[in-house]
């Protein structure tokens, strides 16, 4: 290569150098673009309440919807709800996190009519116990059932007019809430069961049609309990607290809104939470709620950022609660995740939907982060779902149907790659255009 000299040489260098500048400027606005759209998906959105945890990764299988997660240690989740590509057959099943993916471990599966569904599920020792229905073809019946690690079914209970949505661990027992039939009304009943599923205890609650419990929580030595109840014209949440020996201790309805129902509680120090929805002005809200260890109400919070909603689960977050559900905006519906701190103000929220409808149903703890299951649907195609939420991800990545890093992910990388690309181009023109310049 010849060197130039004179006002040639220095007139290529300038150029090489004016060309080595505008690189910098190019690639580094190309990364700055990559990096400020490229994590997001267009699927996921938030409310502009704060940071949220970013939309990280999506796993859908078909024709099934997942109702209720809970960790098992060790990177493992246990998820239930029902499927419905063999037929709507109730299914369980445990899955773990690697490397960034969340892979398939065992599933097991129970039918006895044309629709089966698992409501809840809870850790017995090596395995697993979870309450259910099945109905349809002149059959229906209530269950309790025992899988073992491997998900096979050990045992199995069933009850002709009891129905359990919700089930924990108590100690090396289980506590078990729904509704039953009593003098042909449905109310609401608690159940104490062993791990070989004898019942050790059971009290019914109420008089009144339509009430049932939906969620129960350990509170020191009793439970706490919400679900609804029918109060005339419209229905109310309802909150119990029972003793040890599953009698009421306080009972609280709560009608201070239009309408109200409550389907999750957890216990907050001396207080309690509970999620679900109120209506205000006709309109149906996410609701979250406060009561005090006499039952006495708080505070409470109506989320209306949206058209409508409702929660489904909270979980507790260090000092702040974490609740996921659904919100209406115009023709569809997003699963939502929200984190409220302990005046139940909302600090941040983040919706997901990949099709026409998502709903969130419930949500674990993962890191940093949540992991949330539910369902997503359309006029053609109906997913259950795993979404991860993780704060200050790197990928956004959507893993199909079979566990793999999917192809809409990566976009750090692709930066990192463009500002690695840029600092070359500047370097070569650099040292090009000091070879050019030459001398008067």
């Amino acid at each position: 290569m010849q060197k130039r000299t004179g006002a040639e040489g220095r007139a290529w260098g300038r150029t090489l150098l004016s060309v080595a500048i505008a690189l910098t400027f190019v690639m580094s606005a190309a990364a700055a673009i990559t990096f400020a759209y490229g994590n997001d998906n267009a699927a996921a959105d938030d409310a502009n309440l704060g940071a949220a945890p970013a939309f990280d990764w999506v796993r859908t299988y078909d024709d099934c919807c997942f109702g209720s997660v809970i960790d098992i240690g060790g990177g493992r989740y246990v998820t239930v709800g029902q499927s419905c590509e063999d037929g709507n057959v109730a299914i369980i099943k445990t899955f773990e996190y690697i490397d960034g993916n969340f892979y398939d471990l065992d599933i097991g599966t129970f039918a006895d009519s044309d629709y089966n569904y698992f409501y809840s599920v809870a850790v017995a020792g090596d395995g697993f116990i979870v309450v259910g229905q099945t109905w349809g073809s002149g059959v229906e019946y209530g269950f309790i059932m025992i899988f073992d690690s491997d998900l096979e079914i050990v045992d199995s209970v069933p009850f002709e007019d009891s129905y359990y949505y919700s089930i924990i661990a108590a100690g090396d027992d289980f506590i078990a809430v729904g509704q039953t039939l009593v003098d042909d009304c449905w109310v609401g009943i608690i159940t104490m069961f062993d791990n070989e599923l004898n019942e050790l205890d059971s009290e019914t609650y109420g008089t009144a049609d339509d009430c049932y419990f939906v969620s129960v929580a350990v509170a020191g030595d009793g439970f706490i309990a919400v679900g609804q109840t029918w109060g005339g014209t419209y229905t109310y949440g309802l909150i119990v607290l029972f003793d040890s020996d599953l009698e009421v201790s306080e009972d609280v309805v709560y009608d201070d809104l239009d309408a109200n129902y409550f389907r999750s509680v957890i216990v907050a120090g001396d207080s309690f939470v509970a999620v679900g929805a109120g209506c205000d002005d006709d309109y149906e809200y996410g609701l979250i709620i406060m009561f005090d260890s006499d039952l006495d109400v708080l505070k409470y919070e109506l989320f209306d950022e949206f058209d409508g909603g409702q929660f489904y689960s909270v979980i507790a977050s260090g000092d702040s609660f974490v609740t996921v559900g659904e919100m209406y905006d115009d023709d569809s519906t997003l699963g939502i995740i929200i984190m409220f701190d302990n005046d139940l103000n909302a600090s941040w929220s983040e919706t997901y939907n990949n099709t026409e409808n998502t709903y969130f149903y419930s949500v674990a703890a993962y890191g940093d982060g949540f992991l949330v299951v539910g369902e997503t649907d359309n006029d053609y195609y109906h997913y259950g779902i795993l979404v991860l939420f993780l704060a200050d991800s790197g990928d956004t990545r959507d893993s199909g149907d079979n566990g793999d890093t999917g192809g809409n992910g990566g976009s750090d990388s692709v930066t990192l790659a463009l500002v690695a690309i840029a600092a070359i181009a500047v370097i070569v023109a650099i040292l090009l255009g000091f070879f050019f310049l030459g001398k008067p």
